[in-house]
């Protein structure tokens, strides 16, 4: 049974690592024996600290028995009554018979391995077992693939194909082993019910040499990672460990305790004892341990998350819930970057003598960015203590009346009644003026940023309120850009595709019912991906607007994609400037520290992009808008076998996702 182990004084979920039962030099009568003692099996591996095994199907004489043209091959023998169904799903996986072979050269073998891997699977079926191994023979294996979707397609059961490859190339004619996977899994349509492994061997191949192709394992549903007693040699306290080279690749694969496991096997040599299965259980976690306290933040907080598609807000045309607002504010890092800015500015405007300040906080929620005006307010006091008197006076405009009730409560009993409180839409606030309930400000401060910076309607909202801004009037956000970067991912693609059925999408009801859905920006915490280029720099807007100049943006931004590489979709990213040198970013190579108010944006391609070569791809895009929204177009160009090539118009006019103004 998994449980918390401590790192450093942190608690932290154990990986799942699993016993991949097999006994190379085995009497019938002996195979006979174990096959009926599972559950002891179980209990005896999960003292050492295993939370599984992985346990051949048909029985473990039935997996090594070498057939012949006689077609003689052992009947299954796992009986199920030995362990309650509960047992079978949680403490077992299955492999599939080694010898079975869909796609022998040898006809005979081919058909009938094909019969015996029906029954195989009718019988893991039966048992009610969640995952069964199969390892790839072939770099080509269609007949295999085939049976699997025929499988799944007839089946209404939950269960996974956990596909084992190993990490040298011979055993596919040296082809790329990363390749070999995405074609099997090509043909089985990208199923959502394929996982992949991989057996660590002795020789790796150059694919796991290579720091960029290793990212591309990053981007696919890589469940399991096998390694075997081999692999391991005495250190100086004569304790078990990984070799170093391989010690490196698993600290380079094994990424999320959640969705990984580690299986551990002894394929050629059968009496091993206790203490020794125990070494390898304790080396191999050794390997992972400097990952593990790595990733507390992100597994406590962000793993729910991880991979889940999010429709971006519209804070604009919908109010937002409380528990919204809640999530934000547990920010500190953005705040305190909004303190230090206000701060800064209240400093700027006191070194030119101002003595009466007029501050506007433009959709306040439920008050952070009063907080933190208050508090540089304080700051600002001390600095200038024995300088000169001032005051300010701070007006929070919200346009959510249930947003107001709980400005009025922090007025009333925080700020004691300091805070004029605004109930309208921002770009309504000129009536306030003529009307002297609020005054020209000195000071602006916004938080209308989404996951692509301007994807809020920040750009309008802000442009709404330049009839009430003096000439000077500082605003905080003083600028913001965005960022585009290619990815891979399959997970993310098959999330979308899926997307009606598979309640990996908050508010999914939001999406229009006709729409592709394909043609929309997401909002995800990116989990299974790598990046494919750089990341290149798209729009940028500057505040305040006094000029009211368009906020139509166009770019064509191009992108060197790697061999061997499928791109997905381009992760969205912005940098805003708050006042003066004071930033907020979630640029990947610059991301604030900490910041986790805004999850990446996603466009995605309709369909994956498969580049056998080295690609130039150019991404175009469009901020469009007419008198009732806003909305982005997009689609790619790149040249194959000589030819232009373009992609569908995504998200033509709007028609699949758009901004209201209203």
């Amino acid at each position: 049974m998994t449980e918390k182990m401590s790192y450093n004084g942190e608690n932290i979920k154990q990986p799942n690592v699993g016993w991949f039962f097999s006994r190379k030099y085995i009497t019938e009568n002996d195979a006979y024996l174990f096959d009926k003692q599972i559950a002891t099996i179980c209990a005896n591996y999960g003292k050492i600290g295993f939370s599984f095994i992985t346990y051949p199907i048909g029985g473990i004489y039935r997996y090594n028995c070498q057939i012949n043209k006689n077609r003689n091959a052992r009947p299954i023998h796992l009986p199920d009554l030995q362990m309650g169904i509960q047992f079978w799903q949680k403490y077992v996986n299955c492999a599939l018979s080694s010898w079975i072979d869909p796609d022998s050269p040898d006809e005979w073998i081919a058909d009938f391995s094909a019969q015996e891997f029906k029954k195989e699977m009718d019988y893991a079926r039966y048992l009610g077992i969640n995952n069964v191994l199969i390892e790839l023979k072939h770099s080509e294996s269609p007949k295999l693939a085939k049976l699997i979707n025929n499988f799944l397609d007839s089946s209404n059961c939950e269960l996974s194909f956990w596909i084992l490859l190993p990490t040298n190339s011979y055993l596919f004619k040296n082809e790329d082993c990363w390749l070999v996977w995405r074609n099997f899994r090509t043909l089985c349509n990208n199923c959502n019910h394929l996982f992949v492994g991989l057996a660590f061997t002795e020789d790796l191949g150059d694919e796991f040499a290579s720091y960029k192709q290793i990212q591309r394992w990053k981007a696919e549903p890589l469940s399991f990672i096998r390694i075997d007693y081999s692999l391991f040699v005495r250190g100086n306290g004569s304790e078990l460990k990984l070799t170093d080279v391989h010690s490196k690749l698993l600290k380079n694969l094994f990424l999320n305790n959640q969705c990984q496991h580690l299986l551990l096997s002894s394929l050629n040599y059968d009496e091993l004892n206790e203490l020794v299965f125990e070494e390898m259980l304790n080396g191999s976690l050794d390997c992972i341990k400097e990952n593990n306290c790595k990733r507390v933040i992100e597994e406590e907080f962000l793993d729910e998350y991880m991979d889940v598609l999010q429709i971006p807000l519209q804070p604009l045309s919908n109010s937002l819930d409380s528990s919204v607002y809640n999530t934000f504010e547990q920010d500190k890092p953005k705040y305190l970057q909004y303190q230090k800015a206000i701060k800064t500015a209240l400093e700027d405007l006191l070194l030119q003598n101002f003595e009466n300040i007029i501050l506007i906080i433009l959709g306040a929620g439920r008050g952070p960015l009063v907080n933190a005006s208050l508090s540089a307010i304080a700051e600002a006091r001390k600095t200038f203590k024995y300088q000169k008197e001032f005051s300010v006076k701070i007006y929070a405009v919200e346009k959510n009346p249930n947003a107001i009730i709980s400005l009025q409560y922090c007025n009333e009993e925080r700020w004691k009644n300091s805070v004029s409180i605004i109930q309208s839409d921002m770009r309504s606030l000129t009536l306030f003026l003529e009307s002297k309930e609020i005054e020209k400000p000195d000071i602006i401060i916004s938080e209308l940023l989404g996951s692509f910076g301007d994807n809020e309607l920040c750009p309008e909202c802000l442009d709404g309120v330049n009839n009430i801004l003096k000439e000077n009037t500082i605003c905080i956000p003083s600028s913001y850009r965005n960022f585009l970067t290619p990815i891979q991912s399959l997970r993310l693609y098959q999330n979308i595709r899926d997307l009606k059925s598979n309640n990996k999408c908050n508010r999914v009801n939001e999406i229009k019912e006709c729409s592709e859905l394909s043609d929309h920006l997401y909002v995800v915490c990116l989990g299974q991906f790598c990046y494919l280029d750089k990341t290149k720099h798209c729009f940028e807007f500057l505040h305040p607007n006094l000029t009211n100049s368009s906020n139509f943006r166009e770019a064509s931004l191009n992108f060197r994609i790697p061999k061997n590489s499928e791109l997905m979709g381009f992760a969205a990213h912005f940098e805003v400037v708050l006042y003066k040198n004071i930033i907020l970013s979630t640029h990947p190579e610059r991301h604030t520290e900490n910041l986790f108010s805004w999850f990446p944006g996603l466009f995605p391609l309709r369909k994956l992009l498969f580049c056998a070569n080295e690609c130039n791809i150019l991404f175009n895009i469009k901020r469009k808008f007419d008198k009732e929204k806003v909305w982005y177009e997009w689609f790619i160009e790149y040249e194959e076998n000589g030819e232009l090539i373009k992609s569908e118009l995504q998200n033509e006019n709007g028609e699949s996702q758009s901004m209201n103004l209203s």
